[in-house]
């Protein structure tokens, strides 16, 4: 078989098998149950979970409070 026809014929397989990945892929994300990663706002992911959605919480907010001159000097410090 030559070199070509057997490289086309493997990039031809491998498509087949990553749309059905894809596909799988979708479809367990369309029909699993919903996990939320909810960052910042507390309120939001309080709302999921009283729809008894599975939830991962995190207290994250924006470096020295927004403050952009600030957030600039703390990262040089820490560099």
């Amino acid at each position: 078989m030559p070199l070509a026809l057997f490289i086309a014929m493997s990039e031809a397989y491998k498509s087949k098998t990553a749309v059905h990945d894809r596909q799988t892929s979708k479809e367990r994300l369309l029909n699993g149950d919903l996990r939320v990663i909810n960052i910042g706002l507390r309120q939001f992911g309080d709302d999921l979970a009283s729809r008894e959605v599975e939830i991962t919480q995190v207290d994250w907010r924006p470096p020295a409070r927004g403050n952009v001159r600030l957030a600039n000097l703390l990262a040089m410090i820490s560099d």
